[in-house]
């Protein structure tokens, strides 16, 4: 909620390693996350819950990575050029 999701998303998927919370904080405050305002939103129970829901949905639907796409009921999992997903989209269709 601070605006600087893509900059803080790319730094930690970035770093090697542990992510204990200090150093979670540490990567926020170094892309200029308003680390005050991170924390705030980490203990937001709207938030704790909306992760909570993704997680369980996940979970029932035994998604086990990212990126994962559900097209027409079929799992596409991993990395895929937009013009692959674009194809796969087009063969797939109701």
């Amino acid at each position: 909620q601070t605006g600087m999701y893509m900059p803080f998303h790319i730094a930690l998927m970035e770093t090697q390693g542990d992510l204990p919370l200090a150093r979670i904080l540490s990567i926020a405050e170094s892309v200029g996350v308003d680390v005050a305002q991170l924390e705030s939103d980490m203990a937001d129970p709207v938030i704790l819950e909306n992760i909570e829901t993704t997680r369980n949905l996940a979970q029932e639907l035994h998604v086990v990575g990212t990126p994962t796409f559900i097209i027409n009921g079929q799992f596409v999992v991993g990395q895929v050029s937009a013009e692959d997903l674009n194809s796969y989209i087009e063969q797939n269709q109701g």
